[in-house]
């Protein structure tokens, strides 16, 4: 939000797809399975599900209804990049948002750089 706030203008758009889209009671069965050892990836596919579920459509249709062609993305993940640009949404520039991680927050988001390819320093 600071980061919109500092360019006076954005929009912050949230889509209720707890859990990588497979839904929030998924995602408790998930968190179990990851304080028995299982990375973030390996907990979902336990489960059954893919790592991510989600298709990021309801944004394109969010930014097509209000005529935005062109956006800046505020995001780490790729796939929220590709799925906007396949919609025909011009990413001019993909910025990263980052906090120091956590001892808590590192192996996760570790997963989340080396294995789902999100832009992250980890530092």
């Amino acid at each position: 939000m600071r980061a919109i706030a500092a360019e006076t203008r954005g929009l912050p758009i949230y889509e209720q797809q707890e859990g990588r889209g497979i839904g929030l009671m998924a995602k408790l069965q998930a968190y179990a399975l990851q304080d028995e050892g299982l990375d973030t990836i390996a907990a979902n596919h336990a489960l059954g599900f893919e790592a991510d579920y989600r298709d990021f459509m309801l944004p394109a249709a969010i930014l097509d209804y209000l005529g935005v062609r062109h956006i800046r993305l505020l995001s780490n993940n790729p796939e929220k990049r590709r799925a906007l640009a396949k919609t025909g949404i011009a990413i001019v520039e993909q910025i990263s948002c980052e906090a120091p991680p956590s001892s808590y927050s590192t192996g996760y988001l570790g997963i989340k750089k080396y294995r789902m390819g999100h832009t992250l320093k980890l530092v």
